[in-house]
């Protein structure tokens, strides 16, 4: 058993035990950690994290493999990570295998996950053992020649769609024993019909409605790959295929054993082996011991949806800890969250707005396919992209910003504001001690004074003596700066900005409240920062160069887009693809909002990209948009307006396979043509 990053509990702070490390459990205990309100132990049998959802493209690329395995060790600030293997679950404890005393707690959350065929998972405990067998797959699928995939789920489909990016040579089937792929009835119709399409297109064979008999001699590689030439047979229509590659893309199993080992066996679903839970994951007949991701009852089986429960859950545990009311329930989206990529260049997916918008290649390729969330997971665990360099003495003139302030330490800002003699020179800064925590340091009379402030996530900031919020850090060194603040020596006159601060703590950061509420269609919590004095610059972008206009546009959130426009929220800004806000809402499949836009805000409906030319209708025409195409029309859009490429829309729709965006246009176009 191994402890990383481990802190002791010398202020005897609650204990939130987390078991399982994956979305769900990463998830959840980085945001209590940074509470500092609990103790949180987060145990995997493992001593890494495993981005699973992008470990498809680690069996084509080289070397892939190094950056979805990302040690847990610099998770937590104020907790630490255990590798251990829990074996027993009880009412207040558990039981991990090697150690005699059990481990008590005050809050669990059981974060088990479920297990599945390499590539999508991988039981191996040992991180550089687990790069070599990513590694020596991708040998084996460069010697292949015929390969079968038997599952058309999410990772079966990924798979046949990496490979076949890269080696379009092979001969691909993938066989589904059900009548779509993936799960039936799931999604909007368009996703099954778009996805097959896209897939036949690339030459990967689907046989669907049929099976491959699982015999003891196919069943015994289940968590592995099948090598050497084998040839089925299917059970239903007798298709003989021939493989010399062989992968089980199915029957995930969810991880339970430790559950069944106590009382929370009485717990489980008899029909789904999961923890039965109520509306706010907490276990049935428990307040303190909470479900969330695969292992409960709730919701589709993906990872963003366990991250999401698990920011519900850690929400939920911080109020009732401080005994204040609970929050609403947990609401689950009419239509389920899909992006699927199929290779680098693109895939399909659903956006969990009220009218589930189907988005194609062009989206899905900037949101996904690229890195396939690498390199925000990276992040997430506090690594970089690419392998860290150990000698700092080579970052010479190179050290990033943040890496400075980190090392900014509380003398040397003493030392730096030691020759200022002016009453009220100060110095913001990141604590040494904590990323979170912020120190102001303030010059009176020569003598240096200290004021912390906390960051408590996305973009908002705790001033710790008066409890006040404020929605940036710019924003709290106004507030510093108004008479009415008694708690500090003077008042602020000069700042002195040896070094940046780091981009999620500046008014123009990676995303700041604002954003967060318009992009889930908070409206009261739109209107209660815009109100607030300390709210964030309207215009402010996130590290998409996306404004809190451009999130609401995208996702739907009508009456946040009022509430935007109504406080003064310019659509013209673009993002870093310069997108507008208008085309944001084409791209989105959002025809209320290009009304709104066009009626309240005069939005120019031939407004190009600088980049590439492109007007709304050729952002509603790339993705099939024909609703938003047909408001847009209606609003005097032109008909065929030329991109940087000379493509009109209807040559998109085209290009894109949107068969219900050609039909729309053409019969436009006959339309016009004959009345001319």
């Amino acid at each position: 058993m191994g402890i990383s990053g481990s802190q002791h509990n010398s202020g005897k702070k609650p204990v939130v035990l987390i078991v399982g490390g994956g979305y769900g459990g990463i998830q959840c205990a980085k945001l209590l950690d940074k509470t500092g309100q609990f103790f949180v132990v987060l145990i995997d049998r493992k001593s890494y994290f495993l981005h699973n959802i992008a470990s498809v493209r680690a069996v084509v690329e080289h070397d892939f493999a190094r950056k979805i395995i990302t040690p847990y060790d610099r998770l937590l600030t104020n907790g630490c990570v255990v590798q251990a293997e829990v074996i027993s679950i009880t009412d207040d404890s558990i039981q991990v295998y090697g150690r005699n005393e059990p481990i008590h707690f005050n809050y669990l959350i059981i974060a088990t996950g479920s297990s599945y065929a390499f590539p999508g998972k991988i039981a191996e405990t040992d991180s550089s053992k687990a790069v070599d067998l990513y590694n020596n797959l991708q040998e084996k699928i460069q010697q292949a020649e015929q390969i079968l995939i038997i599952g058309g789920g999410p990772v079966g489909i990924e798979l046949a769609g990496e490979i076949a990016t890269d080696y379009p040579e092979k001969d691909i089937t993938i066989v589904h024993n059900q009548m779509t792929l993936l799960q039936p009835k799931a999604f909007q119709d368009k996703i099954y019909v778009r996805l097959q399409e896209q897939l036949e297109k690339m030459k990967i064979k689907i046989i669907l409605n049929d099976g491959i008999e699982l015999t003891d001699d196919l069943l015994r590689h289940k968590l592995n790959y099948v090598e050497g030439k084998r040839t089925y047979i299917t059970e239903k229509n007798k298709i003989n295929i021939t493989a010399d590659l062989t992968f089980l893309c199915i029957g995930a199993h969810v991880n339970n054993k430790s559950i069944k080992n106590g009382p929370l066996i009485s717990k489980l679903n008899p029909q789904t082996g999961r923890l039965i839970v109520n509306n706010y994951f907490q276990v049935d007949g428990y307040e303190n011991i909470f479900a969330i991701g695969d292992i409960c009852d709730k919701e589709a089986k993906y990872g963003y949806v366990a991250a999401a429960q698990a920011e519900y859950v850690a929400k939920f545990l911080t109020l009732i800890d401080k005994k204040k009311p609970y929050p609403k329930e947990y609401q689950i989206h009419q239509y389920p969250l899909i992006l699927l990529t199929i290779g680098r260049n693109g895939g399909i997916g659903q956006i969990p707005n009220k009218s589930g918008t189907i988005i194609g290649n062009l989206l899905v390729k900037y949101i996904k396919a690229r890195d396939i969330f690498t390199s925000r997971y990276r992040s997430f665990m506090n690594y970089k992209m690419d392998s860290e360099i150990e000698n700092k003495s080579a970052y010479t003139n190179k050290i990033d910003s943040i890496q400075s302030i980190l090392s900014f330490t509380e003398q040397d800002a003493r030392n730096l504001l030691a020759d200022k003699q002016k009453n009220g020179i100060y110095m913001l800064r990141q604590s040494t001690r904590d990323e979170n925590k912020f120190i102001l340091s303030l010059i009176k009379d020569g003598q240096c004074y200290h004021y912390r402030a906390h960051h408590a996530g996305n973009g908002t900031f705790l001033d710790e003596k008066t409890d006040s919020v404020f929605y940036s850090l710019d924003g709290l060194l106004e507030y510093y700066q108004t008479d009415g603040v008694r708690h500090l020596r003077c008042p602020l006159t000069i700042p002195l900005r040896g070094h940046s601060l780091p981009a999620f703590a500046q008014r123009r950061g990676v995303t700041t409240a604002l954003h967060q509420a318009a992009s889930e269609g908070q409206k009261d919590v739109v209107s209660q920062i815009l109100n607030d004095h300390d709210c964030p610059d309207i215009h402010c972008k996130n590290e998409e160069g996306n404004t809190p206009l451009h999130e609401a546009c995208f996702f739907g959130r009508d009456d946040v887009v009022k509430e935007l426009l109504k406080a003064g929220a310019s659509w013209k800004f673009v993002n870093k693809l310069g997108w507008t806000s208008l085309h944001q809402a084409a791209l989105g499949n959002c025809p209320t909002v290009v009304d709104i836009l066009v009626n309240r805000a005069q939005a120019d409906v031939d407004a190009r990209n600088p980049f590439n030319l492109y007007a709304p209708i050729h952002c509603a025409a790339a993705c099939n948009n024909v609703e938003t195409i047909a408001t847009l029309i209606a609003h005097d859009s032109p008909l065929r307006p030329l991109t940087e490429n000379g493509e009109t829309p209807y040559d998109l729709a085209i290009k894109h396979n949107g068969s219900e965006c050609i039909e729309k246009l053409g019969k436009i176009i006959t339309f016009i043509s004959i009345q001319n």
